[in-house]
């Protein structure tokens, strides 16, 4: 007989809750993109979303919230992303830098989270 050996698998005592959020972060203004063709705009646009999502990321890992976030999304040219996170993160993500919005995301609607 061959003997199995199990690695023990740290499970939180109890299980978290999740919501899905929607973040928006500020646009360049109209002004700013005027002066751009269409492909040119997209590009601004979508590397300006990455960028706030990329600052995003590491606040979320300087404040200790990293194990309370299941999952970022890929974001948008829209300046949108969504965060599957807990509750606790979600209102803390209002205060994130370069966040203009959280709303939380239901398949029916999307409602202001309140402090």
């Amino acid at each position: 007989m061959s003997k199995q050996s199990s690695l023990p698998i740290a499970l939180p005592k109890t299980r978290m809750e999740w919501v899905k959020v929607m973040v928006t972060v500020p646009r360049p203004s109209a002004e700013a993109l005027a002066v751009h063709n269409r492909q040119e705009k997209l590009k601004i646009l979508e590397d300006n979303v990455q960028q706030h999502r990329q600052t995003l990321i590491q606040w979320i890992a300087d404040q200790g919230l990293a194990p309370e976030v299941a999952n970022i999304g890929a974001p948008t040219n829209l300046g949108v992303f969504f965060v599957k996170c807990t509750p606790h993160v979600a209102q803390e993500l209002q205060h994130a830098p370069g966040v203009a919005d959280v709303l939380l995301a239901d398949d029916c609607a999307i409602n202001p989270l309140h402090n």
